[in-house]
């Protein structure tokens, strides 16, 4: 066994899925389940940062070279183990390598029944935290050794809805909330469960028929049976902030998350967007840089930040973090449609409809974001074409007031668009209204009466913090 580092030498660690030895297409979510389970437990511990299950999940190659993954991760050092399950018996190799030269930091094998995996899971826990070179108190080592559920079956099912619920579409999404249904059957008291239940409410569309639920019946659950987990007050602060614009509680609840784990990405991320829809743009940008740090591979935080950027009128600094996220994945949709924005707001029209029509054709639908960018661009005849078709789409399908108000507003007529926006208000409440206060879409309006009004409808106050174009 290798040398342990110098306390406080290695402050960041990545977990790689584990790879199974067995060909068994039944285990597949276990290798990824071990590296989850891992994270959560040392994630506790705010003395080092863990990536995110998010960050890691593509690492699960058999060639992966762990030091080529902990410099891409920006880690110091990365664990990665293999998963030999034999019956009823779990074989578990793992290493702790140093990201920065390779060399090996701590090495161990276990052999365990399938009932003693929290054993095992411990086991590798004390044993990477020692290896660490980490001082824990007390409560820290507490932290360290708690699981959610003590029931094989339950965690069984746990994993597997943990395996589904980092594939991020809305059919795995789907899956995830169907396994962790029934791990919460299987051992009621299991709050990781009701919390992760709670995220896949978040993200699963259409939102009226989660959003109940994801307050009543998974978060707000899981905090009854244990009020310190970050995860479950990040997950009910979500609908408050984007769909019930109850702005004290996603506050409260984010500011809590972030107390109980300030390592949490998620959390911070969050967190980022609330202050951005209140206006505290400087406060926004550090907090999303935090979220950066802790995730560096995140999408989503990546396009994010350029969002915080743009909102800030650094159109060019949006464009470069836009393109530096497409650079990671060029099929990302998201980036593809708020790079459309910066480019409108430089009067680059041409390349702002292109990156709309990339983002449609990716899954976003922006048709009423084409249409918007065709009326700013003095190209009235298309965008009223878009306008005709928008209003053909709502009688087909739920009526999105707030479609036709983008286009009216690219269009000049100010009337036209605040009717429509104050209609969807109240009808509609689409979740990118919380950034009426900052949005340079909206910067025509604002010494209109209506568009106050408007504002008092999401329940925020004029700010003073953003520089007027």
């Amino acid at each position: 066994m290798a040398a342990h580092p110098k306390q406080g030498e290695i402050k960041s660690i990545a977990v790689l899925p584990f790879k199974l030895l067995t060909p068994d297409h039944n285990d597949e979510y276990f290798g990824l389940g071990m590296a989850d389970a891992l994270i959560t437990s040392i994630g506790n511990l705010q003395q080092v940062v863990v990536r995110p299950t998010s960050a890691v999940r593509n690492y699960a190659a058999a060639e992966q070279d762990p030091v080529a993954a902990g410099r891409a991760l920006k880690v110091d050092s990365v664990l990665e183990g293999s998963i030999q399950r034999n019956g009823e018996r779990i074989q578990v190799t793992a290493r702790l390598v140093s990201a920065q030269d390779g060399r090996s930091l701590w090495s161990g094998k276990f052999d365990e029944e399938f009932k003693d995996v929290f054993t095992l899971q411990d086991s590798i826990c004390r044993q990477v935290v020692s290896a660490l070179a980490l001082q824990l108190t007390m409560a820290e080592r507490e932290l360290l050794a708690k699981h959610s559920t003590r029931d094989p079956e339950a965690y069984q099912l746990y994993l597997k809805g943990r395996y589904f619920w980092n594939l991020r579409t809305q059919q795995s999404l789907k899956k995830a909330a169907g396994y962790f249904q029934q791990a919460i059957e299987k051992d009621p008291t299991n709050a990781l469960a009701y919390a992760s239940l709670a995220q896949c409410y978040t993200l699963l569309s259409p939102r009226e028929e989660f959003i109940p639920k994801t307050r009543a019946a998974a978060a707000a659950r899981a905090l009854e049976i244990d009020s310190s987990l970050a995860e479950a007050h990040t997950a009910l602060a979500h609908p408050s902030i984007f769909y019930e614009w109850d702005w004290p509680a996603g506050e409260r609840e984010l500011k809590k998350a972030i107390e109980i784990n300030p390592n949490y990405p998620t959390a911070r991320h969050w967190y980022a967007l609330y202050l951005t829809a209140m206006g505290r743009l400087p406060e926004a940008l550090k907090e999303m840089n935090r979220a950066q740090d802790l995730d560096p591979l995140s999408l989503v935080i990546n396009t994010h930040l350029g969002n915080i950027l743009y909102y800030s009128r650094q159109y060019d600094l949006a464009i470069e973090q836009y393109q530096k996220t497409l650079e990671m994945n060029p099929n990302f949709a998201m980036t593809h449609f708020y790079l459309g924005y910066a480019y409108l707001e430089k009067a680059r029209y041409e390349e702002s409809v292109a990156e709309f029509r990339k983002a449609s054709s990716l899954g976003e639908d922006a048709l009423e974001n084409i249409g918007y960018s065709y009326g700013r661009w003095g190209k009235r005849d298309e965008a009223r074409r878009i306008l005709r078709e928008l209003k053909k789409r709502s009688k087909q399908e739920t009526d999105s007031p707030s479609d036709q108000a983008l286009v009216f507003l690219g269009l000049g007529d100010k009337d036209q668009a605040l009717r429509w926006l104050q209609k969807a208000c109240v009808e509609e409440k689409p979740y990118w209204f919380i950034y009426l206060n900052v949005d340079p879409k909206f910067d025509g309006l604002r010494s209109n009466p209506g568009f106050r009004e408007l504002l008092q409808c999401v329940g925020l106050m004029p700010s003073e913090q953003v520089s007027r174009r």
